[in-house]
């Protein structure tokens, strides 16, 4: 049964998310509205996806499955003509917490949420009208949570060091702070020879209780922990000197602890929370908080609700395994293969220009270079100044002894351009040029890999002539990441080390002194997930056509001889 275009757009208008817009904003809402048609069995999204757009159900039924405690997804409702649905992932961009499969041949309408993001940039009163019906929890959370929640994500909770901790940082500049300023105001009022020196001490010793004060101010604030339905994060940072992230994904967490450290931290409820995944030294300590077991629990639960999410899933897409096999619903028509299309030759200023690149990245490559799905990365150049500072030195050295023999002693040049003091020469210009060759190969010849499916760290000697050694990680093992900043220099040219953890017994494999080390976390925790992703759509898979043997074997012993049903 389907309801006219007049009777969805009545549902529509009766909708919460719209009900209280005037008419001329109802209209602008209207021109998003898209179509699709869904077959029989097809599933629409399933948990876990980021299928953000708002549904409108014009014809056909649908089943919305919401995962329970158990892992599995039971029906919770039946879409119907006129029901509208998706509203949570719609409004705040978060994955899908249900899934949605097509009982029959449906008809939906709908509206993206990207569509819709610009509508609310383009109308001021709409964009309010959103924004009071919808509180969004991040926006309540502080800007450095915001800005570190990655899109889609929902942050569950963040918070700091407890204020003891705190209060035991700033206790001894508190305290020199204030006997220093009570010190210059007794000695301005004492009559004392040496009055003028000593609260000039004062002065110098409050100033810098002072600073050491504002530091360890700066200090506990830099420093956060923060837990999303995604991934466990600590951040530890010194402004200008050292800043040190960490990561954990919530799929990756075997186990988490609680530990108190003496009764303070039992009468105050404050303690560290340890969150462990597979292998050695994985980790991941939030120190110092508050309320230590309510946070562990939440964890877990979260841990279990991705758990959860994710056989959900599996049994969503091991009922689309099934209806195919059971013929239900029919597969779309495949899609002619284009005709490939031959490149023209290039042109000579393009072949040059291809030439020069190549050379350029040969003779001095990029710290980061993408070739289709691979990025290669080098260590930062300032690594390489540093190699070749001494040889570097040690040839500017030679060549201004033998212009400076120029042009104040030729006689002495000429002694040296003669047998055996020119051979010698030669032969410490040729060595040093070597050593300055040698400095640069090995710079050159380290490159950190990412693939689709591995991290590897390949270490060549110069010229080979000690071999190649590497080491590689299957990104499906990687347990959290790491980045660590230290120091002055490497703040100011976004220098630092990458350490990627897996459940091995060697199980770090570290991309030392590179450029930009957050963004290549970043593109690493990045293909871990889609490794993950891959991996586990595989095990599915090989799951599902066991299953499906097992029931042919079912269905022709049941047909061989009459037994009653299954289930």
């Amino acid at each position: 049964m389907a309801v006219s275009p007049t009777d969805v757009l009545s549902s529509l208008r009766k909708h919460p998310l719209f009900a209280a817009l005037d008419d001329a904003t109802f209209a602008e809402v209207i021109k998003l509205l898209r179509a699709r048609r869904l077959r029989e069995g097809e599933t629409l999204f399933t948990v876990g996806d980021h299928d953000c757009n708002l549904y409108i159900v014009r014809s056909g039924k649908l089943a919305l499955r919401i995962p329970d405690e158990h892992g599995r997804d039971p029906i919770r409702q039946f879409l119907e003509p006129g029901s509208i649905f998706n509203e949570h992932a719609f409004l705040t961009g978060h994955a899908d917490e249900e899934s949605v499969e097509a009982l029959t041949q449906a008809t939906l309408w709908f509206i993206t949420r990207e569509a819709f993001q610009d509508a609310l940039q383009r109308n001021a009163r709409l964009r309010a009208h959103i924004a009071a019906l919808t509180p969004d929890h991040n926006r309540t959370l502080p800007r450095i949570a915001r800005n570190q929640a990655q899109a889609g994500e929902r942050v569950l909770w963040f918070g700091r060091r407890h204020e003891l901790f705190f209060l035991g940082k700033i206790a001894l500049p508190t305290l020199i702070l204030a006997i220093s300023l009570a010190g210059f105001l007794l000695l301005a009022a004492a009559q004392c020879p040496l009055g003028s020196a000593l609260r000039l001490l004062s002065l110098i010793l409050g100033f810098a209780a002072l600073l050491a004060l504002v530091w360890q101010v700066l200090d506990y604030y830099n420093d956060y922990f923060m837990v999303t339905d995604e991934r466990v994060v600590h951040r530890e940072r010194i402004v200008l000197l050292y800043n040190h992230r960490e990561e954990l994904r919530l799929d990756r967490v075997q186990h988490v602890d609680v530990e108190r450290r003496n009764f303070l931290d039992s009468l105050f409820d404050l303690g560290d929370v340890l969150v462990t995944a597979q292998g050695s030294n994985t980790t991941l300590r939030l120190d110092h908080v508050r309320h230590p077991e309510a946070l562990a629990r939440l964890i877990l639960d979260n841990v279990n609700t991705v758990r959860h999410k994710r056989s959900a899933g599996e049994r969503a897409r091991l009922r689309a395994e099934l209806r195919a096999h059971l013929g239900i619903g029919h597969a779309p028509e495949a899609a002619p293969a284009p005709a490939p299309i031959v490149p023209p030759p290039p042109k000579h200023k393009q072949r040059l220009r291809a030439w020069l690149s190549r050379a350029r990245q040969e003779l001095l490559p990029r710290m980061q270079l993408v070739q289709g799905n691979t990025i290669f990365y080098r260590r930062h150049w300032l690594i390489l100044l540093k190699g070749i500072a001494p040889p570097s030195a040690a040839l500017l050295a030679a060549l201004g002894t033998l212009v400076l023999s120029f042009t104040l002693a030729p006689s002495l040049l000429a002694a040296l351009l003669t047998p055996p003091f020119s051979v010698i020469a030669l032969v410490g210009l040729f060595l040093l040029a070597f050593w300055w060759v040698w400095r640069y190969e090995d710079w050159r010849n380290d490159v950190f890999i990412l693939t689709p499916e591995r991290v590897l760290y390949v270490k060549r000697t110069p010229f080979g002539l000690f071999g190649t050694s590497q080491r590689a990680a299957d990104l499906r093992n990687v347990q959290n990441t790491t980045v660590t900043t230290r120091g002055f220099v490497d703040v100011l040219f976004n220098i630092g080390d990458v350490s990627i953890r897996t459940a091995g017994m060697e199980n770090e494999l570290l991309f030392d002194r590179v450029w930009n080390p957050a963004a290549i976390q970043a593109a690493i925790n990045e293909r871990v997930q889609q490794a993950l992703a891959r991996a586990q759509r595989q095990q599915a898979e090989q799951r599902y056509q066991e299953i499906l043997e097992w029931l042919s074997l079912y269905d022709e012993l049941t047909r061989l001889h009459t037994r009653p049903p299954l289930l």
